[in-house]
């Protein structure tokens, strides 16, 4: 016989940690699947993974930008002026 609470609530708690259990599951085994997927593809095309989202050169200029405006100084291709606003060499997001 079930303890009076289960009985007065209609719950089984023991079959709802099961089924969260077995989705739980599910979801990792999906997620593991698309990992794989994901992972042959790179394989197979042996390119590397670019995410659509992410703008590449606007990261590559950011981190690069001062080391490149440092060399044109040492080679006196920066100008002097103060007229020159830096902010147009910064990428814009």
């Amino acid at each position: 016989m079930k303890p009076l609470y289960r009985r007065i609530a209609g719950v089984d708690v023991h079959r709802m940690l099961y089924v969260l259990t077995v989705l739980i599951e599910k979801a990792i085994i999906a997620v593991a699947h698309k990992m794989v997927r994901t992972i042959f593809i790179l394989f197979t095309r042996r390119k590397a993974y670019r995410d659509p989202g992410i703008d590449y050169q606007a990261i590559v200029v950011s981190k690069n930008a001062p080391r490149w405006i440092q060399a044109l100084k040492k080679y006196g291709y920066w100008p002097k002026s103060a007229s020159v606003q830096t902010s147009v060499l910064t990428p814009a997001h």
